[in-house]
């Protein structure tokens, strides 16, 4: 196939515009470029397609996206809008990738894979995450990848966040993946494998990660947040980089996404490691985590490539916003120059997708490269030439202006018409079923976070009051009561929270509405429990409760709350303290919350012989049950220790 009259503009190593150019394409490849007339005069049989004066250039490349979070498009978040980025994580991020059905992963790469090819972006390096959805969730990527035509690196984000089950199924999902396709080669898929972020992994399990994927790579964010530092240092004693370079997850095929906090120390590691780094402004911007150092990145010899973080596969978008951010970031409109941004989001994303595969160059035409292009109606009004060529792309390209998109030699748009993908009914079946997502986004996010208690507080003589955590959340929405009120809570109590999934929102609810009303809280547990978000404003403090009580007393004064504990226990929760401590706690703070029961996270949950670990002086005891097991056979998957339910009734 020739592809004639048209300006090829060739990036690689010396960009280069040919003016009435032509590419020849074979099979997947391109064989060769040049003048139109001369290749038109050497391959005369060939097939012939008219650029009618278009540019002729690579097609885009994404360095770091998220199929799955198609679906938060237009949804509103449950509860109060976040105020920060572990807020947006919490609220947002991590209820929505719960929601998730298998389907819904088929679709929300289905619909990004339209929005990719319309936007001329045929390569793109994925990171997904769907707890409840986790075997098989790549190879349902994969399906939707080999049939818009993109080529596509996959992975499945292990986390501890929900679990050890999950995290240790993540792992297998990334290893099985990874296996298949070195067994069977597809042209069009390559594998990572996916960690979340040093923020929600354990020491055992970030080990466990590093000795199954070292062969081939990690994709993993670092530093996004200022949160993620401060609790590596928590919990390690090193900085973000260092922690995940002394787990061997660094070196040449390793993705770290993000890095906008890190330091000169952190910055030499990834250099010296050839480590890759991505730069997402758009979703830093969203999220107002800062800007990462680029400039002195890529000065520094850093591999910074460019991603989209799930924004739109628009990556000129992307392009503009990094030019634009870092002077505003400065104050200095001399930063981020547009030869920078080319050397990210062309240079680099082409070498990065080199090294996953290797068979041939991507983001440049040049014969024996790829046939992955696009065309481009662009008519400049001042003169185009190699040099200014960014600046063109920066101030002057919009996405309207790709007509035409093909990877591997095969067209996947012409004309702004979609060859193999319909867009109109993959839409139609995604908004069914996003609206579902919908709901049970907001059925997590209630069971987690803001669900209030019907409750019935009565007073016995010698025991504590007891409310039940699990119906009645409606009413009480609508008399616009607070958590705190429907417990009936007086100026100095002890809650006791027991029972199945949903103590830990429980918990945060009760300690936010007491400190709004200006009272000290201490948060504490008796079993296990995670410990509170970085970034929360919770001081932590391990060790001795009677050892802690003046550093206690010290945070109390200095920041209204205190979280107390142990220590951390083998797989990073915190180690309760003894019952009978809490009494101490009580005499220095005016509410004491305190985590007593585990339940795996269940809906339900019947206790053993030697539970709940209730505190002596507990006024309050909340039990919580979750309204998901209503109608629901009362098995393992939902219910803690069925068996003693099954006694029960």
């Amino acid at each position: 196939m020739l592809i004639t009259n048209g300006r090829v503009v060739t990036f690689g190593a010396t960009n280069r515009i040919i003016e009435n150019g032509a590419v020849r394409i074979e099979g997947a490849h391109i064989t060769a470029l040049g003048e139109a007339a001369a290749l038109r005069a050497a391959y005369p049989s060939d097939e012939v397609v008219d650029a009618r004066g278009q540019l002729i250039m690579p097609a885009n490349i994404c360095a770091h996206t998220h199929f799955y979070g198609a679906f938060a498009r237009g949804m509103a978040i449950p509860g109060d809008p976040p105020a920060d980025f572990p807020a947006i994580l919490r609220q947002l991020w991590w209820n929505l990738d719960k929601a998730l059905t298998m389907e819904d992963v088929r679709y929300s790469a289905l619909v990004l894979l339209v929005d990719a090819i319309k936007h001329g972006t045929t390569t793109l390096f994925d990171h997904h995450a769907s707890p409840n959805a986790i075997d098989g969730s790549l190879d349902a990527i994969a399906e939707a990848v080999e049939q818009a035509g993109v080529r596509a690196c996959l992975c499945y984000e292990v986390t501890d966040r929900d679990g050890p089950e999950r995290a240790r199924a993540g792992i297998a999902e990334n290893v099985r993946f990874a296996r298949r396709l070195a067994a069977r080669p597809r042209p069009q898929l390559a594998a990572s494998f996916g960690l979340h972020a040093s923020l929600t992994l354990s020491d055992e399990t970030l080990a466990a990660c590093a000795a199954a994927g070292a062969a081939v790579g990690f994709h993993v964010h670092a530093a996004e947040g200022i949160a993620d530092q401060e609790d590596s240092l928590r919990k390690s004693g090193k900085r973000v980089v260092e922690r995940l370079h002394a787990a061997g997850v660094l070196g040449p095929r390793s993705i770290l996404a993000h890095c906008v906090h890190v330091d000169a120390w952190e910055m030499e590691m990834l250099r010296d490691t050839g480590t890759w780094v991505t730069h997402q402004p758009r979703s830093n911007m969203n999220n107002a985590v800062g800007v990462a150092p680029v400039e002195t990145m890529l000065r520094g010899g850093i591999k910074v490539a460019l991603g989209n973080d799930g924004f739109s596969n628009n990556m000129w978008a992307e392009w503009k916003a990094a030019y634009l951010v870092h002077k505003l970031w400065h104050g200095d409109p001399r930063r981020a120059n547009g030869y920078d941004i080319i050397k990210m989001a062309v240079t680099h994303n082409a070498e990065l997708a080199r090294t996953f595969w290797p068979q041939a160059a991507l983001g440049e035409l040049a014969p024996g490269a790829f046939a992955d292009l696009i065309l481009v109606d662009y008519q400049p009004f001042t003169e185009l030439n190699a040099g200014n060529l960014p600046w063109h792309i920066l101030f002057g390209f919009e996405a309207d202006a790709i007509t035409a998109t093909m990877s591997a030699g095969r067209w996947l748009m012409r004309d702004r018409a979609l060859l193999t993908l319909d867009e109109a009914a993959i839409a139609a079946r995604a908004r069914e079923l996003s609206a579902a997502t919908w709901q049970r986004v907001v059925d997590i996010a209630v069971e987690c976070t803001t669900s209030e208690p019907f409750h019935h507080k009565a007073h016995q003589a010698g025991k504590p009051s007891c409310a039940l955590w699990c119906i009645g959340f409606i009413c009480l929405r609508r008399a616009a009561l607070k958590l705190s009120d429907a417990l009936g809570l007086g100026a100095r109590e002890v809650v006791a929270i027991t029972g199945a999934g949903g103590k830990t929102g429980a918990l945060y609810r009760l300690a936010s509405e007491c400190l709004a009303r200006g009272q000290t809280v201490i948060a504490t547990t008796t079993t296990h429990m995670w410990p509170p978000p970085a970034g929360d404003g919770w001081p932590l403090l391990l060790g001795s409760v009677r050892e802690q009580r003046p550093r206690v007393a010290q945070a109390l004064a200095a920041q209204g709350r205190a979280f107390v504990a142990q220590g951390f226990d083998a797989s990073g929760r915190l180690q309760g303290i003894a019952p009978g401590d809490v009494a101490i706690l009580a005499t220095l703070a005016d509410i004491v919350l305190v985590e007593a029961d585990g339940a795996r996270g269940l809906w339900l949950k019947a206790p053993a012989d030697h539970e709940p670990a209730i505190p002596p002086l507990a006024s309050v005891v909340v039990h919580v049950v979750g309204l998901q097991v209503l109608g629901r056979p009362l098995d393992s998957a939902v219910v803690h220790r069925p068996e003693r339910v099954a006694e029960v009734l």
